[in-house]
């Protein structure tokens, strides 16, 4: 799961990077946030499935990881695109 929110911040900031603009704030505020609320809601969808894969594990460290790789991901969007030096134009 962390390789797929590794991808889809990298297009994320690849797209931001591009635009530099309103289009890259939006990202780091919205979409970023969006997209990575999605693939935690993805994650922890399969954590039953994880839990019958590997009988006699713990499901709290994937449910921990679950929310919080994607909640690290979006935080650090915001922090990349923020020092991008954005303009207005």
């Amino acid at each position: 799961m962390a390789g797929v929110v590794v991808v889809a911040n990298g297009g994320l900031l690849a797209l931001a990077t591009a635009d530099r603009s309103w289009g890259a704030l939006a990202i780091g505020i919205l979409w970023g946030p969006i997209a990575n609320l999605v693939l935690a809601i993805i994650s922890l969808a399969c954590a039953s499935e994880v839990k019958q894969g590997a009988e006699g594990a713990a499901i709290w460290p994937y449910v921990l990881a679950s929310i919080g790789v994607p909640a690290s991901a979006a935080f650090l969007d915001l922090v990349v695109i923020g020092s991008m030096g954005l303009h207005g134009c």
